[in-house]
């Protein structure tokens, strides 16, 4: 994290700041070089980063504390972000816009990586894990990573939400301009009552899964987001005003929103942790590494299947039957993923790998 968090503030301004004027091989080239880097960076500061948290979190509390936690942080932190233009705006007129941008993005930047060195050097990891390093190799332990078969079933279940969420969120400003024939200047307040809607089940959330378990309140979420999802398919077939149905939406995709922002980190910090106590291995980080991998991959198979599938009937005049069909269809499919993702989560053995940590504490 201490090496990580300097390169990757570096990488962020980078991206920003190509060389040559107008569009050209070289600046296509250097933003594929800073976009890798960027991710790489990334992945080498937030996997250990995830890692700490079986390892600070010793309780099923204090756990689900710290997920609920970094969550709040995350929507914060993205909170910032999208003040980048109003930011830049401030010195427009001396700079222009182009290095206004660049210059609130270096700031802005220079601010992320004091924040990412604070926990780097202000924890003492030794105080709260067993910092040996591991023998073998880095694939050997990824293996053995996925010969656990409650991680392979919490992976298999990520990888399907993942491809839902990110169809959804990809589609949502389609949703409102196409389906429901409102402004693009309704996308931002929609997002932004999504993400007020989604800290305010924040405190829910944390209360609920102390007694229920993290297990039935993320199945729940999945079937929720199901239903988001087809009720999104109906935008502009049910008779609502497209405002008030942009709302509703925004304000049922927050429930779930909340529930899997927090949880599923926490599902991971207890498999690690029961795995750990049975093989004598700690591999808390190759069981976020794989887990960021999947999320990705997960990612990026919704950007291939959103942008095929949107463009089915794109050439249909408003108003004429099968208009703004494809992305009708995104959402469905998006229902129909997230539905195979919940069913596969209930497959989960939430209740022998809470005992076996139990145990495992009770002789530790």
């Amino acid at each position: 994290m201490r090496v990580a968090a300097i390169p990757f503030g570096v990488m962020t301004v980078l991206i920003f700041t190509l060389p040559f004027k107008g569009e050209s091989y070289g600046n296509f080239g250097l933003l594929f070089l800073f976009c890798m880097l960027f991710y790489l960076c990334m992945t080498a500061y937030c996997t250990p980063y995830n890692a700490l948290i079986p390892e600070l979190g010793r309780t099923q509390e204090t756990r689900i504390n710290l997920s609920t936690y970094i969550s709040v942080t995350y929507f914060f932190g993205s909170g910032i972000s999208y003040l980048v233009p109003n930011i830049a705006g401030i010195f427009a007129g001396s700079l222009g816009y182009t290095n206004s941008f660049r210059l609130t993005v270096g700031i802005l930047a220079a601010i992320a990586v004091v924040c990412m060195l604070v926990p780097a050097f202000l924890i003492d990891e030794n105080a709260y894990a067993d910092t040996t390093p591991t023998e073998g190799t880095a694939f050997s332990s990824l293996i053995s990573t996925f010969k656990n078969g409650d991680f392979r079933t919490f992976v298999a279940s990520d990888i399907f939400y993942w491809v839902g969420l990110t169809m959804f969120q990809t589609g949502l400003p389609f949703y409102i301009t196409t389906l429901l024939g409102l402004k693009d200047t309704w996308t931002f307040p929609m997002f932004a009552a999504m993400t007020f809607f989604s800290l305010l089940c924040y405190a829910p959330v944390n209360i609920f899964a102390k007694k229920m378990g993290k297990k039935k309140l993320i199945g729940f979420a999945f079937m929720f987001f199901s239903a988001t999802f087809l009720v999104t398919a109906l935008a502009g077939v049910l008779p609502i005003p497209g405002v008030a149905y942009g709302f509703m939406i925004s304000a049922l995709a927050a429930v779930p929103m909340a529930i899997l922002g927090i949880l599923p980190q926490a599902v991971v910090a207890d498999i690690s942790e029961a795995d750990q106590i049975k093989t004598g291995e700690s591999r808390q980080g190759m069981f976020y590494a794989a887990r960021t991998f999947a999320f990705k991959m997960g990612q990026s198979l919704a950007m291939l299947l959103f942008t095929s599938i949107k463009t089915i009937n794109s050439d249909v005049p408003k108003g004429q039957t099968g208009y703004g069909l494809g992305l009708r269809i995104t959402a469905v499919l998006a229902t129909v993923l997230c539905l195979i993702g919940g069913f596969i989560f209930m497959r989960y053995k939430e209740d022998s790998v809470i005992s076996t940590i139990r145990t495992g504490s009770k002789e530790d």
